[in-house]
């Protein structure tokens, strides 16, 4: 232990003479230094709590500020369910009346559309990805019958046969094209297959239309 040194006077010697002399006394006693070791155990006890205080409110906003963060995904997450749920119902919507419209132009071209060989008996339009599929079945007209041998096959050159072909598809190209909705597929993405009877006469695809068993 640390001692302060303190001077005081001794008594008189037999010379008559005052001493001097130095005493020791221990640190703790000194009054002074007990204040301030109490002072600073106060100050370390109070600055320990304030600190964990802090701590606290720290873990506190930050637990807060996670569950703000999950409170806003939960949000954004169920925006996007919600975004997802209208798009899909407009996107049926949107089907729906497009079938619609297609069921009423195959109705309307049906029995309408004549050339001087054929006639249109039945038509189908199907939306596929990006192009439409279409399926023309004819029925001759009587200038045809007697070139007509059936199951399709026709006593006429192919050049005469496509060419008669391609009048009444041009027919049904330029209906399609004036009544179709904005949304709806290009008919030069289309892929027409022509029948009579059920039977196949041959495909149109991108422009060009070939006879069945034609390379």
């Amino acid at each position: 232990m640390s001692e302060v040194e303190l001077v005081r006077e001794s008594p008189v010697n037999n010379s008559g003479i005052k001493k001097e002399e130095l005493i020791s006394t221990p640190l703790y006693k000194n009054f002074s230094f007990i204040i301030l070791s109490v002072l600073f155990l106060i100050a370390l006890i109070v600055g320990t709590i304030l600190l964990n205080q802090m701590n606290s409110k720290i873990e506190q906003q930050s637990i807060d500020i996670k569950k703000y963060n999950d409170s806003l995904q939960d949000i954004q997450s169920k925006q996007n369910e919600n975004t997802e749920r209208v798009d899909n119902t407009s996107s049926r919507i949107d089907r729906v009346v497009e079938l619609q419209f297609l069921s009423f132009l195959q109705h309307s071209i049906e029995g309408g559309i004549v050339t001087d060989d054929f006639i249109v008996d039945k038509i189908t339009f199907e939306p596929v990805d990006e192009a439409i599929s279409v399926v023309i079945d004819l029925e001759a007209q009587p200038t045809m019958l007697g070139v007509y041998e059936g199951k399709g096959i026709f006593d006429l050159p192919d050049r005469e046969l496509r060419a008669k072909a391609m009048v009444i598809i041009d027919q049904i190209k330029e209906v399609y094209i004036n009544s179709k909705l904005s949304d709806m597929p290009s008919w030069d993405t289309s892929i027409v297959h022509l029948t009579i009877q059920n039977y196949k006469i041959g495909q149109l695809i991108l422009g060009e239309f070939k006879l069945v068993g034609e390379k």
